[in-house]
This record gives C-alpha cells, structure tokens and sequence, in this order.
C-alpha cells in the first residue's frame, strides 16, 4: 500500500503537468523533480528534527537551557518544515513499508499500532499522500473541463 501511494502521488503530478504542457519530455521532468523536491525536503527536515532532539537531550543532561538559535538556520528549520507539512513523505512511506515487510513476513503480525514509529501516526502520511493526489487530480481535470469549452 505505501508503494502505491508514492506511485499514485508522482502519477497524479505526471497525469496534471501532461494535461497542462501535453509533452511528454516536460511531464519527464517535472515528475522527477518533484520527486526529487520530496526527497531533498524529508530528508533536511529529518536532519533539523534530528539536530532539535540532540539539543533538547544536551539541555536536559545540562540541566540548563542552551541559548536558542538564532538566525537563518531557526527560519530555515521552520520553512523546511512547514513545506514538509504539504508535501508527501517519501521518507516516512518508506519506512512504514519496511516496517509492514518486517512485522508481516517475521512475525506474521498485520495491526496498524505496530506500524507506528513513535514520530507521528502512519495514517497521517497516507492522508497527505491521499490530499497530495486528489488536489493535482482535481486540477488536471479541472484544467481538461475549462480547456476543452
């Protein structure tokens, strides 16, 4: 189910910039870009949320607070986050999938609170991935509808 929802995710994006340009090479590239753009965004949003628990973990051993960071690495924690938020989460699909290959084929386990990774719930990643695919597929035929009158 996760792989299909990575699929359906890239395909939605490919169906709407193929109706939109109708060129295969521009659809290509854009497809891959955007997965791309999924990618590079997960993957600093992991290193800033990873970055955040060391520093909490310091204050807490320290038993005092470290001054807070200032500057353009705080702003560019935040928006690196904020568009995670609206992006699909390649990274955590991923991981969900690992987690569903291992619990099913090792231990013959199939419920869902065992998918969970303590970050945030599994259901909430396939949410973004279903509203990341129903707005590109509701624009492309929204595209079609007022294009062809």
């Amino acid at each position: 189910p996760t792989l299909t929802f990575f699929f359906a995710g890239l395909y939605a994006v490919s169906t709407f910039v193929s109706v939109l340009t109708r060129s295969t090479i521009v659809t290509i590239i854009v497809t891959i870009s955007a997965w791309f753009l999924c990618f590079v965004v997960g993957t600093i949003d992991k290193q800033f949320v990873l970055k955040e628990r060391i520093e909490s973990r310091q204050a807490q051993t320290a038993a005092k607070s470290l001054p807070s960071e200032q500057g353009w690495s705080k702003l560019a924690a935040k928006v690196v986050h904020a568009v995670h938020v609206g992006t699909p989460r390649t990274e955590e699909l991923n991981q969900l999938n690992e987690r569903i290959a291992y619990f099913s084929f090792m231990t013959s386990v199939w419920e869902m609170n065992d998918f969970d990774t303590g970050d945030r719930p599994w259901w909430e990643d396939a949410l973004v991935s279903i509203v990341w695919i129903i707005l590109f597929l509701s624009l492309a035929c929204l595209w079609l509808t007022y294009r062809e009158q």
